[in-house]
């Protein structure tokens, strides 16, 4: 995961959802989210702005 900054704006680029390991059933839930998503799209990189989804702060603290 890296942590851009573009015009005053911030992006975040996750890690494939493998490189997460959920510590309890709400992470878990989050990363089945997330698997679903890239396994669906075929897309191998995700980016989301910070300030606008509600999801990434979720999945950022997965980190911690």
């Amino acid at each position: 995961m890296s942590v851009c900054w573009l015009n005053n704006q911030t992006y975040t680029v996750l890690k494939a959802p493998g490189a997460y390991k959920a510590a309890d059933k709400k992470m878990a839930s989050g990363l089945n989210i997330y698997k679903g998503l890239a396994e669906a799209t075929g897309t191998d990189t995700f980016v989301f702005d910070w300030d606008a989804n509600f999801v990434i702060r979720f999945l950022l603290s997965l980190n911690k």
